[in-house]
């Protein structure tokens, strides 16, 4: 199977911020405990580095590392 090079890019992006970033560390450390595989947690990372950007970019806003780690809203309340 073939990967793009724009997954290949957002993958590469998130290894570099786990490595660097302390926020996005604790997001790829969380999924580990979760029992995730270390690819799987970089995915994880790499989509929520995706969803960031798209909403810095749709609202405007500078990056907030402390939105990284709001809890999501339970379903149904």
């Amino acid at each position: 199977m073939r990967t793009l090079p724009t997954s290949r890019s957002l993958y590469l992006a998130a290894v570099n911020a786990v490595r660097r970033s302390r926020e996005w560390r604790t997001i790829y450390l969380r999924k580990k405990a979760q029992g995730k595989t270390a690819k799987q947690a970089l995915v994880v990372a790499a989509v929520k580095l995706l969803h960031a950007v798209y909403a810095m970019l749709k609202h405007r806003q500078p990056y907030n590392p402390s939105r990284l780690l709001v809890a999501p809203a339970p379903i149904g309340s």
